[in-house]
């Protein structure tokens, strides 16, 4: 019988990921710690923003990969932006503290 293999991600932002999504929206640093504790989704967007931040810094004399990285990281500060700002997000997610 075959074994299947299963690849499990652990998630741990650093303080350091975590500062540089709070340098960007600024305004939101609370709401960006607590969530960044308790909110599975929000904290993988997070990972993914500061991914994209390291890569472009890495591919940045590229002009073609720096400008999806780019576009990238646009499209990860929306989505992290319309995280914070939905509906119902504060405090969405105390019971699970």
């Amino acid at each position: 019988m075959p074994v299947e293999q299963i690849t499990v991600r652990v998630s741990i932002m650093t303080d350091t990921d975590v500062a540089l999504v709070i340098h960007r929206f600024a305004g939101h640093e609370e709401e960006i710690r607590r969530r960044v504790s308790v909110d599975h989704e929000f904290r993988s967007v997070c990972e993914d923003y500061v991914d994209a931040l390291r890569a472009l810094a890495t591919w940045k004399t590229d002009n073609s990969v720096a400008e999806e990285y780019d576009q990238l990281i646009e499209e990860l500060e929306q989505e992290i932006l319309g995280l914070l700002e939905s509906p119902g997000s504060a405090g969405q997610y105390d019971r699970w503290r």
